[in-house]
């Protein structure tokens, strides 16, 4: 084979293979319905490493996704966060996307000369899955720090309550019935009652 003759050519694939063209995803937004997408874009001149700071742009445009199907579904007291609905929509997305950050996947990352972009993606079905499995933790979780700060009344009991309550802020979209003392309660009311109670 004669070596020589084929060099040029060699050559040449591999200079075009530095070159490589952007993915498909930069310029034709992905519509798999079954995901939420994200897209982020950070400059060089922006960070020490746009990678990353890209990489939490693409997180913010799905929380924003998430966010919207929150506040399509939110059941909650405004007065508990503020007074507002935006700031309660806002707090329980954030606390979520906490929550959910080992289901999204990180799928691919391109740079250029100018900055990095970077494409994160979140399975609405495993969204979901993922939700109802914590909120069902967050549930049993709350229920028995009530069942412990009725044990001996102190102020322990009003911190117990207020674990209660951190445990379910991020699942207030949809109400949590609960089985107290016998009787049926929607869970959320419930440690609002017991706040009342022992803050008197």
């Amino acid at each position: 084979m004669n070596f020589k003759k084929y060099a040029p050519l060699c050559l040449m694939i591999l200079f075009l293979g530095c070159f490589s063209s952007p993915p498909v995803w930069i310029d034709n937004r992905p519509d798999d319905l079954k995901y939420w997408h994200g897209i982020g874009f950070a400059k060089h001149s922006d960070s020490n490493n746009p990678k990353i700071l890209a990489k939490e742009f693409a997180i913010h445009e799905v929380s924003s996704q998430i966010k919207i199907n929150i506040s399509s579904e939110l059941d909650i007291l405004t007065s508990d966060v503020n007074g507002s609905i935006e700031n309660v929509i806002t707090s329980v997305m954030n606390s979520r996307v906490s929550l959910l950050l080992p289901e999204l996947e990180f799928v691919d990352s391109y740079s250029t000369d100018i900055g990095v972009y970077f494409y994160v993606r979140l399975n609405k079905e495993s969204y979901y899955k993922a939700i109802e499995r914590l909120r069902n933790n967050a549930k049993e979780i709350a229920l028995n720090y009530l069942v412990q700060s009725d044990k001996k009344f102190s102020k322990g009991s009003l911190v117990m309550i207020q674990k209660a309550w951190q445990e379910i802020f991020p699942f207030n979209d949809e109400p949590m019935e609960v089985q107290y003392k016998n009787q049926k309660y929607n869970l959320f009311l419930l440690i609002r009652k017991k706040q009342e109670e022992f803050g008197e």
